[in-house]
């Protein structure tokens, strides 16, 4: 079985000999292709395509976006070769795999996978009740440009909690991090993130989005001022801005496998209104 990573520009999925590509996900996969860091991966035996695997490649972590395969029989074979292929020749330290490929989990399991969940969260604004005491205060600066360094640190800090510490080997934390807080700082309409301090000492950061469905993106406290009522503090300024604008839900996405994270939030009043089911492979060991 031959292995080949293909170029994306002109290929013809409508040519492309696996039926199960129709024409809706001949656009999904279209959209895919204007993503830098998204590849296409197919095995072929002789001059037959077998089948074609879609992924993020970013950091020595790989996201599966989708599997086609022609063949029922050969699916498993497909699927672990091109795994195995990924792994060694482009030494791949991280995979993780959503619920769109929940029918290749079993198979995934055989060979090594471990299996997470993808929780959604929904907070109640209605019911928030503002705490003016209680509460730490801290005064709140609009992220620019020179708050990066405090920002990157914090999520260099808060990533011992994160699910990617599992698949991003340790050389490549810092570009991760640096990509990962990048968005923050573009003007994008209902994005907001401010910066809490207190007595002039960086405290923290909050990050979330105005959108149809408000979305709570991120907060981040410094760990040595962590469980001091700060992450409420940060997370109040986004339900009062929300609550202003007459918003009545404010959402969130975290992986089950994040305890501390996920126990703040119900503690502060989120409840899970769905999960997920994920699967992820870590180079040596997948604890």
């Amino acid at each position: 079985m031959i292995i080949c990573d293909i170029e994306k520009q002109g290929f013809d999925f409508a040519n492309f000999p696996i039926a199960s590509i129709n024409a809706e996900r001949k656009e999904y996969l279209e959209r895919f292709s204007a993503n830098p860091d998204c590849h296409f991966w197919i095995t072929k035996e002789g001059n037959d395509v077998c089948a074609l695997l879609i992924g993020e490649l970013k950091f020595g972590k790989l996201e599966i976006f989708r599997f086609f395969n022609r063949s029922q029989a050969k699916q498993k074979h497909s699927l672990i070769s091109i795994i195995d292929f990924l792994v060694e020749q482009r030494n791949i330290f991280g995979i993780a795999v959503f619920q769109n490929l929940k029918a290749y989990f079993s198979i995934l399991e055989e060979i090594g996978f471990k299996y997470d969940s993808d929780i959604f969260m929904e907070l109640d604004i209605s019911s928030w009740q503002t705490r003016t005491t209680g509460l730490p205060f801290l005064e709140f600066e609009p992220l620019n440009r020179r708050h990066f360094s405090i920002v990157h640190s914090l999520k260099k800090q808060s990533y011992t909690n994160d699910f990617y510490q599992r698949l991003v080997p340790e050389e490549q934390v810092d570009a991760y991090c640096r990509d990962a807080i990048g968005w923050m700082f573009k003007s994008e309409g209902n994005n907001f993130t401010f910066v809490g301090k207190q007595n002039s000492e960086y405290i923290g950061v909050v990050s979330w989005n105005e959108g149809e469905e408000p979305e709570l993106r991120d907060i981040m406290v410094f760990p040595e001022k962590q469980d001091r009522g700060y992450g409420t503090a940060l997370l109040q300024k986004a339900v009062c801005s929300l609550k202003k604008k007459g918003s009545p839900k404010l959402k969130l996405g975290i992986f089950e496998s994040n305890i501390p994270v996920r126990r703040f939030y119900e503690r502060v009043g989120f409840v899970e209104i769905e999960r997920l089911e994920m699967m992820y492979w870590r180079r040596g060991n997948c604890s």
